[in-house]
């Protein structure tokens, strides 16, 4: 019985260290669903997400005379519609891969609004601006608006843009952003524009060969400066380890130590088992000043942060960690947080859809 105490006490004082109310939300809706996930608890973090309507007004601010158009007319996109609709904004229409040469209709929240193919785009792009909706190839998409040479400052990347970047503030300029779960590079990419250019380097991880190279490659093509990937996991030893490849975004180690029921179940995707190398962040991290790390890597988020723990003790960086892989980790990486750095405050933000893309923030 005195164990339960004294869970119900760390609890107590992590929950204490999240600064607001929001976070607080997130918090019991995020153990409601790990402890039950089922749909309608899934819809309770949902109705807690980002949809970043402000960044995309900030568009429309900055390109008034531009059309807006969606890319991605699916069930997400089709969401992000109609809150702009809600928003008492507006928007041109949707713009779909899948979209035959002649235009169609989808029905948002009352208007009609046209779904175009991509080469609609292509006619006169000087006279939209893009924002990509898309969950599942969004790659896909940058690479093809490059490629056609459709105007970079004309494009948001990513619908989710603020994800992992909702604390601005507690960035210390001049230091090192450190991307563990790289996957192509774009937060890199996100980040360097992100801070402006005021780091001192970026230094990525990714196992996976095929991600590599594309990081690498996405890297040089966007042009940012002082970036290095590391071909390897991170975890809290080194060494070599099982990893299902080929499965995009939801590749991962197999048998982290800290294993706990996958929300998810990854391990029973279909992939190819590889062996790739493993390391520490602590190993690479003695003559550089971190100043933020961003941590998505399919549930190893828990050893990797052990093996992190002496730059996380020295520098006390900004940290962006996700929190929705395994059940239970919202607990255990706060946790464990608060018992290396005491002083670190706590934020949740979920950038969804459904369930997924629970982030926790933490700094001093």
């Amino acid at each position: 019985m005195e164990n339960f105490y004294e869970l119900a006490e760390r609890m107590k004082q992590i929950y204490d260290a999240l600064q607001d109310e929001k976070s607080r939300e997130i918090f019991w809706a995020r153990l409601r669903y790990d402890m039950e996930p089922v749909q309608r608890n899934a819809f309770q973090l949902e109705e807690l997400s980002e949809v970043y309507l402000d960044s995309i007004q900030a568009c429309m601010c900055d390109m008034p005379d531009k059309k807006m158009i969606l890319y991605g007319a699916g069930a997400y996109g089709r969401l992000v519609g109609a809150r702009i609709l809600q928003s008492g904004k507006d928007f041109w229409g949707y713009c779909d891969q899948k979209a035959e040469k002649e235009t169609v209709y989808v029905t948002i929240q009352g208007k009609e609004k046209p779904v175009y193919s991509p080469e609609y785009l292509f006619q006169s792009p000087q006279d939209y601006c893009v924002v990509i909706t898309a969950t599942d190839s969004f790659m896909e998409i940058m690479e093809l608006l490059w490629q056609r040479q459709f105007p970079a400052d004309h494009i948001l990347p990513c619908i989710h843009m603020k994800q992992y970047f909702d604390f601005p503030e507690c960035f210390q300029s001049g230091t090192a952003f450190v991307d563990i779960g790289c996957c192509d590079s774009m937060d890199s990419i996100r980040f360097a524009q992100w801070s402006r250019g005021k780091y001192s380097k970026i230094l990525a991880f990714e196992p996976e060969e095929a991600n590599y190279k594309k990081c690498l490659e996405n890297a040089q093509r966007a042009g940012i400066q002082n970036f290095e990937v590391v071909e390897a996991a991170l975890s809290n030893c080194a060494g070599e380890q099982k990893f299902t490849a080929e499965l995009g975004t939801s590749s991962h180690l197999l048998e982290t130590t800290s294993a706990t029921e996958s929300l998810n179940n990854k391990n029973n995707l279909n992939g190819v088992v590889k062996t790739v190398r493993i390391c520490k962040l602590d190993d690479f991290t003695n003559e550089t000043t971190v100043g933020f790390i961003k941590m998505d890597i399919e549930g190893a988020e828990f050893d990797s942060l052990q093996g992190a723990q002496k730059t996380i003790q020295r520098d006390k960086p900004l940290l962006a960690i996700c929190v929705y892989h395994r059940r239970g980790d919202v607990l255990a990486i706060m946790d464990y947080l608060h018992s290396v750095v005491p002083d670190y405050r706590f934020w949740l933000r979920h950038y969804g859809p459904l369930q997924n893309e629970t982030v926790l923030y933490a700094a001093i």
